[in-house]
């Protein structure tokens, strides 16, 4: 059972769901299942993102980085920064999300990289 896990998503309108049941099982496995709710929301978003403003491949990793925290991350062939948008009524609502959510979160760029972490305890 080690402590991470990683998979290509495809790059179609239902990789979000796939992302969520593989966090799913990534916590269950773990006993980590009271991070279920905010992880779905955090791998929804990061992987939206990912499909609506990436290019290429789509990789999900989440891991335990240390006894109290979980990484959730997506890489993608793009190269466009990443950064929290002013929210309107078509979107711009999901780093903003995943910043409330999350201890920490970052972007790296070529490839893009964009990670969130949650606390365990």
């Amino acid at each position: 059972m080690g402590d991470l896990v990683r998979s290509e998503l495809p790059r179609e309108p239902g990789c979000g769901g796939a992302a969520r049941r593989l966090v799913e099982r990534f916590l269950r496995e773990r006993r980590l299942e009271a991070l279920a709710d905010d992880a779905r929301i955090v791998v929804s978003e990061l992987v939206n993102n990912a499909y609506l403003h990436g290019r290429g491949r789509i990789e999900l990793t989440v891991r335990v980085v240390n006894p109290g925290r979980v990484r959730i991350e997506t890489t993608d062939q793009g190269s466009a920064a990443v950064r929290i948008r002013q929210a309107d009524g078509f979107g711009g609502h999901g780093l903003n999300i995943v910043s409330k959510l999350a201890i920490a979160w970052g972007a790296e760029r070529r490839p893009t990289r964009v990670w969130a972490e949650l606390a365990t305890e």
